[in-house]
């Protein structure tokens, strides 16, 4: 079972607030759909993904130090596209 699939944890001082908890039942089939808490039935070799929330941010995300963002980048935390939409800070430039 898994909880808090409703509601996100919360966000403080303007930080950007993550999606609930998701449980996503065969992914990357015709059968793909998310449940939160009702019963599915699977079978040996069914697939299941469970997308855990993290942690509500604190603070404006574009005022973080532009050289720790690039540092996500090149250590594979953010992509190139998520610094330059969310943080504002171009990688590739």
């Amino acid at each position: 079972m898994i909880k808090k699939t409703k509601s996100a944890p919360w966000a403080l001082a303007g930080g950007a607030q993550p999606e609930p908890n998701q449980v996503v039942m065969f992914p990357g089939t015709d059968r793909e759909h998310r449940v939160s808490t009702r019963r599915t039935v699977v079978a040996v070799g069914d697939r299941v993904t469970l997308l855990t929330a993290g942690g509500g941010g604190h603070g404006d995300v574009r005022g973080r130090d532009p050289e720790a963002v690039r540092r996500d980048v090149a250590e594979g935390y953010v992509s190139p596209a998520a610094a330059r939409d969310v943080y504002g800070v171009d990688v590739d430039g």
